[in-house]
């Protein structure tokens, strides 16, 4: 699998080269990170270093991650607004995508043995910050696609084939939208503390985000997944909801022929596209650059 995602990212590999990057060190750089990945411990923002390595880490967290997406499928299942059900499936993904990035991921990216092996060589700094991107693009990846395949299926078996046809488009525009919030956090967070004290405060932040994430899940289930209620959620209940960017991502449901109860549709659609955009090209220019000199020096 690992191979199949590394030839991903290389295939545009005369655009990283017009960008500046040097593609056979970008392949060797990637090649390494994700063999280690493939052997890191299972766990979801916890300390790794005291665990021991775990083969065929990449399969135990698919599986993982797929019987995660069974859960948060559940909104395609009980709500009968196809919009406000895919807003609030988009919102719960995207919710579990950043905080597990935030939380999990740092310790890939404060990896203080990249200070001993990758910053003394002849590698330029477009090349890191391009690896370092398309690391935590292949990350993101592996824990979205098997966390999606759930709601991917009900789609297709509840609304046919246009609905499940459309389905990657908004998946992969809120990807955008998680990393560039993830990098946003990392780096409001490197402003108050130095990059020695950062895992100590994610640590933190995880713990934190976990009370506030379970308690919400929990303390209200009957209301949030019962199919006697949230089978009759409508969008017009909740006018909030137009400044909600997941729902902007649903609307575009309402472009293939289902009811959409809030007007605007097409601004909301073209927000959509555009804002996730905006975000990856903010991400590209500016934060990774940013991200990348404040954790090197």
């Amino acid at each position: 699998m690992n191979k199949l995602f590394l030839w991903l990212a290389m295939l545009p590999a005369p655009l990283w080269r017009i960008l500046g990057a040097d593609t056979d060190q970008l392949t060797a750089i990637l090649n390494m990170r994700l063999m280690i990945d493939n052997r890191r411990p299972i766990g979801f923002g916890r300390r790794q270093a005291q665990k021991k390595d775990v083969k065929h880490g990449t399969l135990i967290h698919t599986f993982m991650f797929t019987m995660m997406g069974c859960f948060y499928a559940i909104p395609v299942y009980v709500i009968s607004d196809r919009v406000i059900s895919m807003a609030l499936y988009f919102t719960l993904l995207l919710l579990m995508i950043t905080l597990t990035l935030i939380t999990d991921f740092s310790n890939a990216l404060f990896d203080n043995r990249d200070k001993y092996t990758l910053f003394p060589r002849p590698i330029n700094d477009r090349t890191l910050v391009l690896a370092k991107l398309l690391h935590v693009f292949i990350y993101v990846l592996r824990m979205v696609i098997p966390m999606s395949l759930a709601a991917w299926a009900s789609l297709a078996y509840l609304d046919g084939w246009r609905s499940a046809l459309l389905f990657p488009l908004p998946l992969i525009l809120m990807v955008f939208m998680g990393l560039f919030a993830v990098n946003g956090v990392y780096l409001i967070i490197l402003k108050f503390v130095k990059a020695e004290r950062f895992k100590d405060v994610i640590s933190y932040f995880q713990v934190i985000s976990s009370v506030i994430f379970f308690a919400i899940v929990y303390l209200r289930p009957q209301q949030m997944f019962s199919f006697d209620t949230n089978s009759t959620l409508r969008a017009a209940d909740y006018q909030w909801v137009h400044f909600v960017p997941t729902y902007w991502l649903a609307t575009y449901w309402s472009l293939i022929g289902y009811p959409l109860t809030l007007g605007g549709s097409m601004l909301l659609a073209v927000l959509g596209l555009a804002v996730p955009l905006v975000c990856i090209y903010i991400l590209v220019r500016w934060l990774a650059p940013e991200f990348s000199r404040k954790i090197r020096y």
